[in-house]
């Protein structure tokens, strides 16, 4: 009876070590992909913020108002003369 008992406690222990074992690798593969997971937002938060500055540096941009070389930036003077 005590050799039926201390057999038992044995596997009670086995899968108690099994369990935590099981539970351990859960933990482990989670935090690596949390890892990841937020390096990949980061690059990503990086790439957006680019974009932004890029789309709000080309808003900047008025081709109406731009000067082009032969042409003035200023208004031609009334009746065509100097002023």
């Amino acid at each position: 009876m005590l050799a039926a008992n201390a057999r038992q406690g044995q596997l009670d222990i086995k899968a108690i070590q099994y369990g935590s074992q099981l539970r351990q690798n859960n933990l482990t593969t989670q935090a690596a992909i949390s890892r990841f997971s937020g390096r990949q937002a980061a690059a990503a938060s990086i790439f957006r913020a680019g974009g932004n500055l890029v789309s709000g540096l080309s808003g900047l941009y008025d081709p109406s108002r731009a000067v082009t070389f032969g042409n003035s930036a200023f208004p031609p003077a009334p009746g065509g003369g100097l002023y």
